[in-house]
């Protein structure tokens, strides 16, 4: 019987000719028992089986027997042409297990009702394509997670893609800032071609990196502080494709530091040497004050001990202050130290000990005020007003001894008076009146001292 008389044989010469040299791997098995009829060279290539090895098998022999219900619920179904039946994992001879793509027909070979079945090694991408999803799911979540505000713009276009962080930070969602020529009016004006350049010169070539920090102004007219930042990604020419990254909101932080910076001028204008110390006596804060009055500018003092830079001329006073802040918390009082140029000072001393936020002891700071001058002037004071006491008691004691000698002196002029024919007599009157003129002129200068 011709070909065309036995339409059968020919089905089957045209399968094998297809069949031998498709570069894909190709086996025909019997729909009844599974047992494989053909199979091509590239089948017997990828899987390591020889043809005889093959033919003495069955289609379930390079399959997981996890997938038997399934393999015995495709072998029932009934003939239909042709199928794609999607993604099956093999096994190799050597063990190693592939994903493929089966497709099969609904053949009859050599009398018996059989199917043809092509199978299309996907495991490398089905390996990309895990690895693809893996990567976006963990894009996604990054982007979902973070607090950034992660972008992803298109030099193309101009478009921009944004995560969930824009509308934290501007109050904008992405949908309202979908192009560079919407985010670029929100960048503030003193910073927009300052950072119009830097993005220019990234794509451009100069450096696959760029950062920068800049404001924008946000849905209520505010302006946030950010720190931007993005990487170019190129195609094969070289040419930017995308450009990704991320903006952080820096405002807390700037506002944060600005205080800081502002508290930080605040305690250099002060009057007092403030100075904060660690528990093992390195100095951590050193303020202007500290350097005028003790001579030591703060980039010399900070880090180092304490006791090395000042030098108590009370050591055992600063001992037992020392101890009482640990113990109590608190110290005040004064003491003296010596300076760099030999001098004395003496100060007047508060320090608390400083607590963490559970409560530890993290160190002590000191405030400490020169009294030096102070000090000499209650002492001058003291010492004048133990001169005004003296000049006081002085002049009283003069005072009651002129009222005496005034009695002593008239009586004597009386009793000379008297006694003038008594020569005798007379010269005696005449030694006491001498006598009480002396003391009333001891009696001035005890008066004139006073009054100094």
């Amino acid at each position: 019987m011709s070909a065309t008389e036995n339409p059968h044989r020919h089905n089957e010469e045209y399968y094998r000719l297809l069949f031998v040299a498709n570069p894909l791997p190709m086996w025909v098995f019997e729909i009844a028992s599974g047992r494989f009829l053909a199979v091509n060279r590239e089948a017997c290539r990828r899987y390591g089986y020889s043809e005889a090895e093959f033919l003495a098998m069955t289609i379930a022999d390079i399959r997981s027997p996890s997938d038997a219900a399934q393999l015995d619920a495709i072998r029932s179904l009934r003939p239909a042409g042709h199928r794609d039946l999607g993604a099956w994992r093999h096994r190799r001879k050597n063990g190693e297990v592939i994903d493929v793509e089966i497709m099969s027909d609904d053949i009859a070979f050599s009398g018996r009702d059989a199917r043809l079945v092509l199978a299309k090694d996907v495991t490398e991408l089905m390996r990309t394509t895990s690895a693809l999803r893996e990567s976006e799911e963990r894009f996604e979540y990054v982007a979902r997670a973070t607090n950034d505000a992660i972008w992803d713009f298109r030099p193309a276009d101009g478009t921009l893609w944004w995560n969930s962080g824009l509308e934290r930070l501007s109050g904008y969602t992405p949908d309202e800032v979908a192009t560079i020529g919407q985010w670029r009016p929100m960048i503030h004006p003193e910073d927009r071609e300052r950072v119009r350049r830097g993005v220019d010169a990234a794509l451009a070539g100069e450096n696959d990196q760029w950062s920068c920090d800049y404001r924008v102004r946000r849905r209520d007219g505010s302006f946030a502080f950010v720190y931007d930042r993005g990487f170019v990604i190129r195609n094969e020419s070289g040419a930017a494709a995308r450009m990704v990254g991320a903006v952080t909101d820096l405002s807390e932080r700037k506002a944060s530091e600005d205080r800081l910076r502002e508290q930080a001028m605040l305690l250099d204008k002060a009057r007092d040497a403030i100075i904060v110390r660690d528990l093992a006596h390195r100095v951590r804060y050193w303020n202007a004050a500290a350097e005028r009055l003790y001579g030591i500018p703060a980039d010399q003092a900070i880090g180092r001990d304490i006791e090395d830079l000042l030098v108590s001329r009370d050591p055992e006073l600063f001992r037992q202050a020392d101890a009482q802040v640990l113990a109590t918390g608190e110290w005040a009082g004064s003491a003296r130290q010596l300076l760099r140029d030999g001098r004395t000072v003496t100060i007047d001393g508060h320090w608390t000990l400083l607590r963490d936020e559970r409560g530890r002891a993290t160190g002590v700071l000191k405030i400490n005020t020169d009294i030096t001058e102070r000090v000499d002037l209650e002492q001058r004071l003291a010492q004048s007003q133990k001169l005004e006491a003296i000049g006081q008691l002085t002049g009283g004691i003069a005072h009651d001894f002129n009222n005496l000698l005034t009695v002593i002196i008239g009586n004597s002029e009386l009793l000379a008076e008297e006694l003038a024919g008594q020569p005798r007599m007379a010269a005696l009157a005449t030694m006491i009146r001498t006598a009480g003129e002396r003391g009333a002129e001891l009696a001035n200068r005890l008066l004139a001292f006073a009054r100094r």
